[in-house]
């Protein structure tokens, strides 16, 4: 996988965008806050790569990459996230405070 595809996407991020500074992160995890049905509740994603791009000192995760097995991705559980919603088909979730989206 490395050598296919994560290798060469980091040539062509540095190569094209040689002035900015953009991290290849594994394992990372973002908090953000979001209303659920009614509730404002904090949401924590963790992917298994991502790209960030920092600019005054402020970084923007703009590219994600998961693995996933065959049949793990149920479409109607993520075309949620086209209409800027929460995912939380198969999320964990701790209702007095916290929803885990995997």
């Amino acid at each position: 996988m490395r050598d296919h595809i994560i290798g060469p996407v980091n040539t062509v991020f540095h190569d094209r965008f040689a002035s900015f500074s953009i991290e290849c992160k594994s394992e990372n995890s973002s908090v953000v806050t979001a209303n659920i049905e009614g509730v404002v509740r904090k949401v924590i994603s963790w992917v298994d790569l991502c790209w960030q791009l920092t600019l005054s000192h402020a970084s923007y995760t703009f590219a994600v990459l998961e693995f996933k097995r065959p049949g793990s991705i149920q479409g109607d559980q993520w075309s949620v996230a086209l209409n800027d919603r929460p995912i939380i088909g198969s999320a964990q979730i701790d209702l007095s405070t916290t929803l885990q989206v995997c």
